[in-house]
């Protein structure tokens, strides 16, 4: 499923960008509205994005794959600014749910004009451009 996140200020938030399977009813807008995909993200192109003063810049999880990742200003993350998530079996994973969440792989991460961003990478075969990604550490 291809999917575009693209000149967006992303301030404020836990999670700034989450390309992921989101199961069935667990994610309830403030408006009541229910979000779910079972499909996770696949062949998406985040760039030229302000991503500033969260939790988790951009988090490419749950089997995210063949995203690309380029030329985001991410600053003032609390945790990372981006992170290639890791496999978490049933009630392992750092939010709490009861199902597998598939590793990350396949994916770019290209830092182009912003040298102080932070990248850890904890998936399998992805690609870092212009940093060297932090290999080790609590990967979410």
């Amino acid at each position: 499923m291809d999917g575009e996140v693209a000149n967006n200020v992303i301030t404020d938030n836990y999670i700034g960008v989450i390309p992921c399977a989101i199961p069935d009813s667990s994610a309830v807008m403030p408006r009541s509205n229910v979000a779910y995909t079972m499909i996770a993200g696949f062949h998406w192109d985040i760039h030229d994005n302000t991503v500033e003063n969260n939790f988790i810049g951009i988090l490419l999880y749950d089997g995210a794959k063949e995203c690309v990742v380029r030329n985001n200003d991410c600053k003032n993350n609390a945790r990372i600014d981006i992170e290639l998530g890791k496999y978490h079996a049933p009630n392992e994973s750092s939010l709490g749910v009861s199902f597998p969440l598939a590793v990350t792989q396949y994916n770019t991460v290209n830092i182009g004009s912003y040298p102080n961003v932070n990248v850890r990478d904890c998936g399998w075969s992805n690609v870092v451009i212009g940093t060297t990604a932090i290999k080790d550490g609590d990967c979410f």
